[in-house]
């Protein structure tokens, strides 16, 4: 393939939508049992990444790695918002003492109904939203509607939740958290 190929295959794809554009996802973290009604306006956040692990080998005195076992991702990063009474800070700081009591620190016995599932859609650009368009209702349907994928995080828990930076010079700034969560699986689904 020419390279002049190359660039117009590439153009093309950019103008179909057939590129993925890491502005449009949405991420739902699923309620805890412990827990209800809650939501998290996530800004920014990953797709875990995947991996295998090498193994060193060798043949006729030649070194070379061979591809080993798969190595699960085991943190998930989110950047929440943060409203102006620390709704979010404290839901996420009470769901870490459910894990952990901070006075006694003795570990909770029942961690099964502690842990969540959340899961990351990814869209295409065909999401439209036209209020004065009754047929086609809010923009979290159409997002719904046009969801290409999304992957599974199974039995996440809040391994940190991050500090309130406060300052003068940041006058025209949103306040958001870092939340790390441990994740113990990732499955990656096709749109049903």
């Amino acid at each position: 393939m020419a390279i002049s190929d190359e660039i117009q295959a590439l153009a093309n794809a950019f103008g179909t939508g057939d590129i993925l554009r890491p502005n449009l996802y949405w991420v739902e973290i699923l309620t805890p049992e412990w827990k209800s009604n809650w939501s998290l306006l996530v800004e920014a956040t990953s797709i875990p990444e995947s991996k295998l692990t090498t193994v060193a080998s060798s043949a006729f005195g030649y070194p070379f790695t061979l591809p080993g076992d798969f190595q699960p991702e085991t943190e998930w990063e989110v950047s929440v918002y943060c409203n102006a009474e620390l709704d979010v800070k404290k839901m996420l700081d009470d769901w870490l003492d459910k894990f952990m009591d901070r006075e006694t620190n003795t570990r909770s016995q029942d961690l099964s109904t502690l842990t969540a599932n959340a899961k990351i859609y990814l869209h295409d650009r065909s999401a439209k939203h036209n209020e004065q368009n009754e047929d086609i209702g809010s923009l979290e349907d159409a997002i719904k509607e046009n969801i290409t994928q999304f992957y599974e995080l199974e039995k996440i828990w809040p391994k940190s939740v991050g500090s309130i930076e406060l300052g003068y010079g940041t006058t025209n700034a949103v306040q958001k958290i870092k939340v790390v969560f441990g994740i113990r699986g990732v499955k990656k689904l096709a749109k049903s």
